[in-house]
């Protein structure tokens, strides 16, 4: 005889070489006798794949430029402009990956803050971090999940504009910029925290948080841009793979450092809390 206890019930003997009698099917909830019989008679496994509804937007393939023009307030020298084309479209996170997405997925939450909403960003994630949550996302899913290379994430933020902002607008300050304010938890408004992703207006292509809130890590080692035209760069060519591209800006830094250009970089196992992510999933 085999004891069995189904999942919020009370245990009960089945037999062990035999088929179940009438009185313990009645006992056992379909989805545990359906388990249950699999195992005994050696039938396939089967995963069911996670859903941590993650939204996805579809960017399609396209040209922009990248990088700054000399005359933007901000801009620093690492932006130089150059043509991108990207001749493969690809899904990206409508927002960051946010605390209840990273507990349903790696199973506790990752906060320098206490006692975290669930929709603000995860935070203080390393890119190694990051890596992981990757790697068990798509074991789960079934499918392919990545960071954004540095080209793919200022694409879609911009989503067709040529500003520093991906309203259409510029910044007017370095510091403090009202044209942010619609856009962006930044270090004028944010009262030092993150804050629930989607509050502020999206872009064009409906991606919410892409200036500020926090910082979002590329697959991209950080580099200096080419100073031609270029297709599908992903900085794999770069040897230095000890710092790497993190783009966006956060709750915490200037009006500046939120531009669409602006470049940040940092170690793999920094794990600051101002650095979370944002997902790519290859379309199918």
């Amino acid at each position: 005889m085999l004891t069995y206890v189904p999942q919020g019930g009370s245990s009960f003997l089945l037999p062990l070489y035999g088929i179940p009698t009438v009185k313990d099917l009645l006992n056992i909830q379909m989805s545990a006798l359906k388990g249950f019989l699999k195992t005994l008679f050696g039938g396939k496994k089967t995963t069911r794949a996670l859903d941590p509804g993650i939204e996805l937007v579809e960017v399609p393939p396209g040209k922009f430029l990248m990088g700054s023009p000399q005359g933007e307030l901000g801009r620093l020298s690492d932006e130089t402009q150059h043509e991108v084309t990207l001749t493969r479209g690809f899904k990206i996170g409508k927002y960051p990956v946010t605390q209840a997405q990273w507990k349903a997925v790696m199973g506790d939450e990752h906060s320098f803050f206490a006692q975290p909403h669930p929709k603000v960003p995860a935070d203080s994630l390393n890119w190694n971090d990051c890596q992981d949550f990757l790697s068990k996302l798509s074991r789960m899913t079934g499918k392919t999940w990545r960071l954004p290379t540095e080209a793919e994430w200022e694409y879609a933020c911009r989503a067709g504009t040529k500003t520093a902002l991906n309203s259409g607008k510029n910044i007017t300050d370095e510091y403090m910029c009202p044209n942010l304010e619609e856009l962006a938890w930044y270090g004028r408004n944010a009262v030092k925290t993150p804050h629930p992703v989607g509050e502020k207006k999206p872009n064009a292509w409906g991606l919410h948080d892409m200036h500020g809130n926090i910082y979002e890590w590329c697959s991209d080692t950080y580099a200096p841009y080419p100073s031609g035209p270029v297709t599908d760069p992903d900085g794999s060519s770069v040897s230095d793979a000890q710092t790497l591209v993190l783009r966006g800006g956060c709750w915490l830094v200037s009006a500046r450092s939120c531009r669409s250009a602006n470049r940040g970089y940092g170690h793999p196992e920094d794990n600051h809390e101002m650095y979370g992510m944002r997902v790519v999933c290859d379309l199918d």
